[in-house]
């Protein structure tokens, strides 16, 4: 039993989590075979909450950490897929909230190298993936030194690296893989299901 995964859904929000997003959570956690926990953490800066929710997860002694955020829809066996991909880093192919759509799978990393490699089965291998739905083996947390999230900002004060894509590119630098699964559906609620 001491081998067998423990799973922490950290859900960051703002104060508000979507009803659908509740409904998706509910009918996923009847589906997961795992021993599971939930880690909220409700404050305004997006990177602090993921840093927070990491550590709590650690602590919590899981072996992966499933971020969910408070605006996502997904089927119920969407863990389910994600983990027997058995990738260290995995998500899914989302949507910014804007038109038009904008995928949140980056192909270039840091230094603008492509690294893009798409596999029959609708596995993706790329240089970024949003972590709005993302499943972490925790162990290269190991690898990686913190902060694990946060962002980048160009002198004039905008947004050039979100939290995610920074996690990401440490990631890469730690040797690892990043993933997506393009199979699964997930939709990123705002004034419409993106």
């Amino acid at each position: 039993m001491d081998n067998e995964p423990k799973i922490t859904i950290g859900i960051p929000t703002g104060g508000t989590v979507k009803t659908k997003t509740v409904l998706s959570l509910l009918g996923m956690i009847k589906k997961m075979p795992y021993r599971w926990n939930t880690v909220m953490r409700n404050a305004c800066l997006i990177h602090t909450n993921r840093e927070v929710i990491t550590q709590k997860a650690i602590e919590l002694g899981s072996t992966h950490l499933l971020f969910v955020d408070d605006d996502m829809t997904f089927e119920p066996d969407a863990f389910n897929r994600l983990f027997d991909r058995k990738k260290e880093i995995i998500g899914v192919a989302t949507h910014l909230r804007q038109f038009p759509l904008t995928s949140t799978l980056k192909d270039l990393d840091e230094n603008g190298n492509k690294i893009w490699e798409e596999y029959p089965d609708g596995l993706i291998k790329c240089a970024g993936v949003g972590t709005g739905f993302l499943l972490i083996d925790l162990s290269v947390f190991k690898k990686i030194p913190q902060p694990w999230y946060f962002f980048e900002s160009n002198d004039k004060g905008e947004l050039v690296c979100g939290e995610d894509m920074w996690f990401c590119r440490k990631a890469i630098k730690a040797g690892y893989d990043i993933w997506a699964d393009s199979t699964i559906k997930v939709g990123h609620l705002g004034e419409y299901e993106y």
